[in-house]
Parts: C-alpha cells; structure tokens; sequence
C-alpha cells in the first residue's frame, strides 16, 4: 500500500481521503476494515470446512434418524455463520481502535477496553457455536449419543 504524497501531507493509499500515519502504511479506518474482512473470511472458512466435515459424518455412518440430525446441525451451523456476520462490525470497530491506540491518552485505552472484550466475546461465542453444533451431532452420527 502506498501513500500519496501532496500539498497537505501523506494520504492513505486505500481511500485517498484519510492521513496515513506514514508513507508505505493505510489510514486506521482502512486497515480495521481490511483485518475485520479477513477475520470474517477465516470464520466463514472454518464454518464451511465444518459443514463438509459433518457432511462427511453423516455420509459415512447410517443412523435411523439420519435426516432430522443432520437438519438440526446445518441450522446450527447456519446460525453461527449469521453470527459471524452479525460480529463483522464490531471486529471492524475492535480493530479500528486498536489501530488508533498507537500514541493514544491511557484513559481513552482504557474506555476501549470495553468495545474490544465484547469483539472478543463475540469470536468466541460464534467458534463455540460451531463446536455445540458439531459435538451434539458427531456422537449420535457415530452411536455414541
């Protein structure tokens, strides 16, 4: 990413609207948006893998109530995609601040301790999601449940 360079000082390369903090480097705005999409796209790949796994599951191992399992858990694995959707904005805003505590007053740190353990919270409620949804369905699969 390059800054660009004019009359009023270096720009970020991404938007052309915001200060960079350097030449070479984004503005925080962009650089919170860009970690918060990659982030979610992670997310959205370890849902998808653990619908082909549990896809896998319920292929390999026949159970008389095959269809209603594996309907519970795609609606589970649904609702935690949205959930990883949902928690999009508040990564986005998470990483945002992090990007701005950077020579930042200590008490502003503090208030944005706040807003970054919800982010945090959020990730581990949606990853947990994916895990009740798979461990309630993986041991009826393999008769265990």
């Amino acid at each position: 990413m390059y800054g660009i360079l004019h009359a009023g000082g270096v720009y970020c390369g991404r938007c052309l609207v915001r200060p960079s903090p350097a030449p070479g480097r984004s503005c925080p705005h962009c650089y919170a948006m860009r970690t918060a999409d990659t982030l979610r796209r992670r997310m959205e790949a370890l849902i998808r893998r653990a619908k082909i796994n549990l896809q896998a599951t319920i292929d390999v191992v026949p159970v008389e109530n095959q269809e209603q399992d594996a309907e519970a858990a795609a609606q589970a694995v649904d609702n935690a995609h949205l959930a990883c959707i949902q928690s999009s904005p508040i990564l986005e805003a998470a990483f945002e601040i992090l990007a701005r505590m950077h020579g930042i007053h200590v008490e502003k740190a503090v208030e944005a301790e706040g807003v970054l353990i919800a982010a945090l919270t959020r990730t581990e409620e949606v990853t947990n999601l994916v895990a009740d949804a798979l461990l309630a369905v993986v041991p009826r699969q393999a008769g265990l449940g």
